[in-house]
């Protein structure tokens, strides 16, 4: 199994629309974070897996997904490094579950 994107959902329902997220950034990160960390953990207990890669390493050329939130000033925050290249919670979590799966 080779994955190769995963996207946050809100309950499993739906796409988490950029207006639900948490204005504040530090805990959108994290709220980013513990979402990876979850997925990670469980798509590595898996014999299966034989890849996860993601599309985009950096935030630096995302854009706002709509109107309403470039209106707002949201920013994606939802790869592994920010928009000046630093890591992440995101990147921290990734980094430590990849090291003990």
């Amino acid at each position: 199994m080779n994955i190769t994107r995963w996207t946050l959902r809100a309950s499993g329902r739906r796409f988490i629309r950029a207006t639900e997220w948490p204005s504040d950034i530090a805990t959108r990160d994290q709220a980013v974070a513990d979402a990876s960390r979850r997925f990670l953990e469980v798509v590595l207990d898996s014999s299966a897996t034989e890849a996860v890669l993601t599309w985009g390493l950096s935030d630096r050329f995302l854009k706002p997904s709509g109107w309403r939130e470039t209106l707002a000033g949201y920013s994606p925050r939802t790869l592994p490094l920010d928009a000046d290249m630093q890591r992440t919670p995101m990147w921290r979590a990734m980094a430590r579950v990849l090291a003990t799966g």
